[in-house]
């Protein structure tokens, strides 16, 4: 069956001389792995396309219950801005990378979701054409994707004792070892009030949502493209 969608892609990979296998997050499907076939010459033109976070339009066939699927077309959907500064444009290829890494670890057993596509091709969109990115903007993005994903952390709760088994602040120190002080509910304050954090502070609930994110789906591990983001945003 060939199926039209737009996806926002999240990584590539070469596959043999001439093949291409990229993983996307599909409007049609959630998430799939293409596999594309190039000649050698023209086979990083076509990898471009697959620019972690790019929005693009695709044109593939479909074969239910199988994991890969025919690419025959793709062009981009969301222009670029051409004229941001040299600075910006490293500031947002760290992010792409980022947060493409982190999708693609948290988000190979979804299905389509219309809530969730909308809010990936938003955010997308916004790193490709937006002329000045928020120093916080993946932290915002990791906290608004717990919420879309049904795993929002509670902040509701007098406790000051993060409890990742209970996604949510309790008042007792918990007996396993799956939690956070208090300082992490004085920073998430911090960032839905007034986003006031310095480099310290960012790098604390990065690391607060990674460990969330690996109690929710495990298999995490460590993220490659962790070191040059807080060394970007440092």
């Amino acid at each position: 069956m060939r199926i039209n969608s737009k996806a926002i892609a999240l990584s590539s990979l070469n596959y043999g001389d001439n093949s291409l296998i990229s993983k996307v997050y599909s409007k049609e499907f959630g998430f799939i792995s293409l596999i594309s076939s190039a000649r050698k010459n023209k086979k990083q033109g076509l990898k471009h396309y697959f620019d972690p976070l790019n929005c693009i339009q695709l044109s593939f066939y479909y074969r239910a219950n199988k994991d890969l699927h025919r690419l025959t077309e793709v062009s981009n959907a969301a222009k670029r801005i051409g004229n941001e500064s040299t600075i910006e444009t490293i500031k947002k290829s760290s992010l792409r990378f980022f947060l493409a890494e982190l999708l693609g670890k948290i988000l190979t057993q979804t299905e389509k979701d219309d809530l969730l596509f909308e809010f990936l091709w938003k955010k997308s969109e916004e790193l490709l054409t937006a002329e000045d990115i928020d120093s916080n903007f993946h932290l915002l993005f990791m906290w608004e994707l717990c919420d879309i994903l049904g795993i929002s952390p509670v902040l509701s709760t007098e406790g000051e004792f993060f409890d990742h088994e209970e996604a949510s602040f309790v008042i007792r120190r918990p007996r396993h070892k799956s939690f956070e002080g208090s300082e992490v509910k004085l920073l998430l304050m911090q960032l839905k009030e007034d986003g006031q954090l310095n480099q310290v502070q960012r790098q604390s609930l990065i690391r607060f949502f990674l460990r969330y994110f690996e109690f929710q789906f495990g298999g995490l591990g460590k993220l490659k493209t962790l070191d040059v983001l807080e060394s970007v945003f440092s």
